[in-house]
């Protein structure tokens, strides 16, 4: 797809929205394609035929072309999204999952965390982003011979069976980095299908039929007083000589639990005056430990454990998973 056809499908979208905002949007929502929003503005005003008779010649779609004076005297509508969290509340034990990377996730290690949960039996449980590899929608150099429809096969069937396994638990999906590479593929590649629910994630998964909640990507959950994110919402560039957890903590100087990093990490801190105490904690991950794109690294399998009274106070176990057994 072209930088002209992607422009004009968010033409299409955001007919009313002015030049530089939209191109702001293209520039924040696809930052490899239009390096700067300026780059993103050029071709709009092509497009909207802002650039002269001669350029005319770029738009197609004549009612796109919007000359001076088509302003109105309002304020224009905001593009700013509006995300509530997901707020789970009262006395829980939960469960989080995250970072399994189906199907390169690591079946021992997965065996031994679902087999604790069983044990511990949990009230909810949080697949905190990543379950999914979705390797086939990477931007990433691909093998031709890996299957996008093999890989989503994997990934219900785990719902499936974690379904069986957990029948009468609460399950929330949480989208992560890994999940969001499927819209991003659609948006680069196929932006028709934008907004077509057959192509979403909740049908292509069929979170339906096995009773999964969507979490979408950047959305915030409140476990009780402990947030949790994935990881990729938090600021990136910022790295930490210690841990992914003393990372953390750096960005949001406040509690918080992650998954992302695939490291098992906990580090806190107290502030002010009043010597507030914080803690953060990072989940190991549920997947293979040497991939192809990383044979070293500083993986460690693991996940986490949540108990919350009605108050919103919690206490979190990080645990580690080695050779099959959870210390």
């Amino acid at each position: 797809m072209t930088k002209a056809e992607i422009v004009r499908s968010y033409l299409e979208r955001f007919p009313e929205t002015e030049n530089r905002t939209l191109a702001k949007l293209l520039h924040k929502e696809l930052p490899t394609v239009f390096m700067s929003p300026e780059s993103a503005r050029d071709i709009i005003r092509r497009l909207r035929g802002a650039k002269g008779k001669r350029h005319t010649k770029y738009a197609t779609d004549k009612s796109a072309f919007k000359p001076l004076g088509w302003q109105k005297d309002v304020i224009p509508k905001t593009l700013a999204r509006t995300r509530e969290p997901i707020v789970l509340s009262g006395a829980l034990k939960v469960l989080i999952l995250s970072d399994i990377h189906i199907p390169y996730h690591d079946e021992a290690a997965v065996t031994a965390a679902i087999a604790h949960g069983k044990k511990k039996k949990p009230d909810v449980i949080i697949l905190n982003g990543d379950i999914g590899d979705f390797y086939g929608v990477s931007r990433h150099d691909k093998d031709p011979r890996r299957s996008l429809a093999d890989e989503l096969d994997a990934i219900r069937q785990f719902l499936f069976y974690l379904r069986k396994q957990f029948p009468n638990a609460r399950i929330l999906y949480k989208i992560g980095n890994h999940e969001a590479r499927m819209e991003m593929f659609l948006v680069k590649n196929a932006p028709v299908l934008l907004g077509v629910s057959d192509f979403e994630l909740p049908v292509l998964l069929k979170f339906d039929e096995s009773r999964i909640e969507l979490v979408p990507s950047l959305t915030l959950i409140r476990l009780g007083s402990l947030p949790i994110y994935h990881g990729h919402e938090l600021p990136q560039g910022m790295s930490s000589p210690v841990n992914p957890a003393r990372g953390i903590w750096m960005r949001v100087q406040e509690s918080l639990i992650c998954g992302h990093w695939h490291r098992t990490s906990e580090h806190t801190e107290s502030t002010g005056l009043n010597k507030k105490l914080s803690s953060c904690w990072s989940t190991g991950c549920l997947c293979d430990l040497t991939p192809d794109y990383a044979i070293v690294n500083r993986w460690n399998h693991g996940f986490a454990w949540v108990e919350t009274q009605a108050d919103g106070n919690y206490e979190v176990t990080n645990h580690k998973i080695i050779n099959g057994r959870v210390y």
